[in-house]
């Protein structure tokens, strides 16, 4: 059969769960061919051994790619993404697997009939170390629609990973510079996961939502989110949506500015949280806090900027950094700069 969904594994040392989600990606039932592209980013616990394996039993299904030196999460990603040549396409994590064995063929059939349509996504099930279970969305809502317009208005459901399938038309004509260019910077978080993806498609058509669970979102101690503190969680949050901003060529500056500078007051509640415990040493690094101040500093050029034309929105002057600054002082600022001056 002629492949028409590529699967994206980008791997690191998950050789305890890989076997089960590269499985349950070969358990798809559907009608047309699905290729797997694993991609090792220089694994050190056997990794390599297991992929190679599967790719000798399976060599018209998997692709493996290895890399000589680990590059990163978004390093080792664009090296598969750069090969997909299927309409469709997804992400799975080695940690994380499907259970629905009509995920894909569901997905496929949806986007096939309905061509504004570019994303078509379900619910997951997030499984704990210690075995609980709940869903990733808690949500009533059946199935839902939504567009870009949408996401400005803070109402789309944007799933997990491994729930989301993409139709193959933001990255089909290469990789987008801004995107290149955050490897090895603060900026590579923000490109590396299921909220990029999924605004960036949203952007070039609509989104559809099954609240039906599909697959099984692994939550343990070595996961790449979960092992960051709060602090650095919000860092990330508050870099990724000022990149998505510069993204979109600095448009759409009331969704993506206001969610910036929320997730850097989010920074301030955990600094403050540091400093009360005595616990900024540990816990907080010199260089995030730096990047705070950065992400702020440059959300401030455009609060004062009126833009022309309607694909630009405007910001109103009252909303400067300097009044979020003076805002957040409760929030143990002067304590904090104080602290790093000694």
């Amino acid at each position: 059969m002629q492949n028409k969904l590529t699967v994206l594994m980008p791997s690191y040392n998950r050789s305890q769960y890989i076997s089960e989600a590269v499985n349950s990606v070969l358990n798809q039932k559907t009608d047309f061919g699905v290729k797997l592209i694993i991609t090792d980013d220089c694994s050190t616990d056997g990794s390599i051994e297991i992929i190679k394996e599967l790719q000798r039993q399976y060599p018209e299904k998997i692709e493996i790619i290895l890399s000589e030196k680990n590059e990163r999460l978004l390093a080792n990603i664009l090296k598969a993404q750069v090969r997909v040549q299927t309409k469709y396409f997804c992400v799975l994590d080695p940690d994380d697997y499907y259970t629905d064995e009509l995920f894909l063929q569901k997905a496929v059939d949806f986007l096939d009939a309905h061509k504004d349509f570019t994303i078509y996504s379900s619910n997951c099930m997030m499984l704990y170390e210690n075995k609980t279970e709940k869903p990733f969305i808690e949500s009533n809502v059946k199935e839902a629609i939504f567009d870009f317009n949408d996401l400005l208005q803070d109402k789309v459901i944007i799933t997990q990973t491994a729930g989301s399938i993409f139709r193959n038309i933001v990255y089909n004509n290469g990789i987008p510079e801004i995107i290149k260019n955050a490897i090895g910077t603060y900026s590579e978080s923000s490109f590396r996961a299921d909220t990029e993806r999924y605004i960036f498609h949203l952007e070039k058509g609509k989104a559809f939502f099954q609240n039906e669970i599909v697959a099984v979102y692994r939550i343990h101690k070595d996961g790449i989110w979960t092992k960051e503190n709060q602090f650095h969680r919000n860092l990330l949050a508050s870099q990724a949506y000022y990149d998505y901003f510069r993204y979109f060529d600095y448009t759409h500056a009331e969704y993506f500015i206001h969610h910036s500078l929320f997730y850097a007051k989010e920074c301030f509640e955990e600094l403050k949280k540091a400093i009360d415990k005595n616990e900024f040493t540990q816990t907080i690094v010199q260089s995030d806090v730096e990047q705070l101040f950065f992400i702020i500093i440059e959300d401030e050029k455009y609060f004062n900027k009126t833009a022309k034309g309607n694909d630009k929105l405007y910001i109103k002057k009252s909303l400067t950094a300097r009044k979020v600054i003076k805002y957040l002082l409760p929030y143990g600022f002067v304590r904090l700069i104080q602290k790093i001056r000694r």
